[in-house]
Formats: structure tokens, C-alpha cells, sequence
């Protein structure tokens, strides 16, 4: 309604994605979070009593205020502990996408494989976001993981790095298969390799072990870090959050 320059707008609408994403998303806290202050500030904006520069630098300020790194692994942890950890996540299918959309950058590629409205919708039997380790994986086929104990094994399979987005929504009952067969079929048509760009940079591992999934949960959390201009701390901090600390004990 200001006709604001596109540039300073961008700036605003940045600041409050940033909001949006790590206090109501990663620190889950309530959705109503800030409401009165930026209502207030919503009719300042509009009888010209603050700027739009003002205001982006007072949601970035409230940002900070409302962001903290230990409640956001008090939040995870209690997703492992009454749920599926990170696959019950409210910002799951959001960030698996940026993260593709960086993966699309980094490999200088133009096409498009992750199309978010199919991305987001429900198909009865269907998923896509697959678990790489799957939920009910066949005796033998994952040897890494079979001297896990119970607990670690549901930590391992529903923590960040274990979570892949599909460029097409897969049957469920194929996520259940061995990790050659998910890089490529038996008639070595379909799979990881010819997937999203996030199913390609899987499908160069040659094998899918809890050091892989450690890894590639650190190295999601690196681009968290540098996306949304946050800090999470050192590694251990990384891994806390990943809840795979039984991984790196201190």
C-alpha cells in the first residue's frame, strides 16, 4: 500500500521469513508470539509514524530476543521423545526444500525436481519425505545398524540427516528397501541417482551407515546456520540438537 522500494521491501519480507521460520518453526514457539508488538507496529507502518526500514530492524531485533538455541533442543527432544523426532517436525517439508533449492544452486543446475505443491500434499499410502534407514528395515539389509539398540535406532532413523525429500511421491512400502536398491532398482531405471538433487548427493555414498547419517545431519544444520544468519553452535551443540550425541559421547 506505500509502494515501498522493492529492494527495502525484500528486506523486510526477509526479516520476517527469518522470524516466522526460526521462532515459530525451530523453537516451535506459540503462534501468537510477538502479536500485540507487531500489531502495533502494523498501524504505525500504515499512518507513517515508522519506516519499513524501522520496522525490519525491529522484527530482526525480536528475532533474536525469541530465538534460542536450547529451546529448540528442548522442543526436538521432545519430538523424539513422544514422536517421530524430526519427520514429526512442523518445518520439516520447508526446510528439506530450501535445502534442495541450495543443493539446485551449488550444482549450478536450472531444472526443477521438487515441485512444492506436490511436495506438500497428502497422498493416501504415499510419501515424500522418505527415511533413508527405514522404519521397518528387512533383517540383514542394514548391518551398520542392527547392533543399535532400540532407542538409537529410532533416533537414527527419525533425525535430520536421515530424512530425504523425493522429487516424486514414492509408495511407502517401497522406503522399506535395501540402500543399493534405493540408489537404483534392479532394472537400473529408478532411484536415488536420477532423483532430486538431494536424492543425487545421497546416492553418492557408497553405503548408508549412522556415520553417514551423523554427517549428513551436521552438514544440514551448517546450511541452517548460514540460510537464516543463526548461530547453533559447535558441533557438539549440532549434534545435541540431531539428538545422535550416543554418536560423539563428550
Amino acid at each position: 500500500q506505500k509502494n515501498e522500494p522493492a529492494n527495502v521491501l525484500a528486506e523486510f519480507l526477509d526479516a520476517a521469513e527469518k522470524f516466522v521460520f526460526l521462532v515459530g518453526r525451530l523453537c516451535q514457539r506459540k503462534s501468537n508470539t510477538g502479536d500485540s508488538e507487531f500489531y502495533r507496529l502494523a498501524g504505525q507502518l500504515h499512518r507513517g509514524e515508522k519506516s519499513l526500514n524501522e520496522a525490519t530492524t525491529l522484527v530482526r531485533e525480536r528475532t533474536q530476543h525469541y530465538f534460542s538455541l536450547e529451546k529448540a533442543k528442548l522442543e526436538m527432544n521432545e519430538l523424539f521423545d513422544d514422536d517421530e523426532g524430526f519427520y514429526a517436525w512442523s518445518g520439516r517439508y520447508y526446510f528439506l526444500f530450501e535445502y534442495e533449492q541450495y543443493l539446485k544452486t551449488k550444482a549450478d543446475m536450472q531444472a526443477v525436481k521438487i515441485n512444492w505443491d506436490e511436495f506438500t500434499t497428502s497422498k493416501k499410502d504415499h510419501v515424500t519425505v522418505e527415511h533413508i534407514y527405514p522404519r521397518s528395515p528387512v533383517a540383514g539389509d542394514w548391518p551398520a545398524f542392527e547392533g543399535r539398540t532400540e532407542t538409537e535406532r529410532h533416533f537414527l532413523r527419525h533425525t535430520l540427516g536421515n530424512l530425504l525429500p523425493l522429487s516424486q511421491s514414492r509408495n511407502s512400502r517401497f522406503s522399506n528397501r535395501s540402500f543399493a536398491l534405493k540408489k537404483q532398482d534392479a532394472n537400473g531405471v529408478v532411484g536415488y541417482f536420477n532423483g532430486s538433487y538431494s536424492e543425487i548427493a545421497v546416492a553418492q555414498n557408497a553405503d548408508w551407515t549412522p556415520k553417514e547419517v551423523l554427517e549428513r545431519g551436521v552438514e544440514m544444520l551448517e546450511f541452517l546456520e548460514n540460510r537464516w544468519s543463526i548461530s547453533l553452535g559447535l558441533r557438539a551443540d549440532k549434534i545435541e540438537l540431531l539428538r545422535l550425541d550416543f554418536l560423539e559421547p563428550n
